[in-house]
């Protein structure tokens, strides 16, 4: 089964603070904006689902976006999907015992 490569981005629930705090510091919270990439596998009025993998027997790695918090979805081609990643390795700092 062929489901389309999509990249959504939404809008993503943000926890402000566990203290007390100003309505004027809730208003200036910065939203959230989250990017995912994934095979479309269900569009329904409220949500959508998606899947980071498709195997033989299954998903995985498979998550719900709400419409509502979708602002757009596109499709990807083949050509625009990254073909390796980019790797960050820690800088290791190596320590001469004297």
């Amino acid at each position: 089964m062929n489901y389309r490569i999509v990249r959504v981005n939404w809008i993503d629930a943000t926890e402000i603070t566990t203290g007390w705090i100003t309505l004027e510091t809730i208003q200036a919270t910065i939203k959230s904006i989250v990017t995912s990439v994934g095979h479309l596998i269900e569009e329904y009025d409220d949500y959508i689902i998606i899947a980071l993998s498709i195997g033989q027997y299954g998903i995985q790695g498979a998550m719900t976006i709400p419409t509502r918090a979708i602002l757009d979805i596109e499709d990807l081609q083949p050509s625009e999907i990254p073909k390796t990643l980019p790797i960050r390795s820690p800088t290791l700092e190596v320590l001469s015992v004297k």
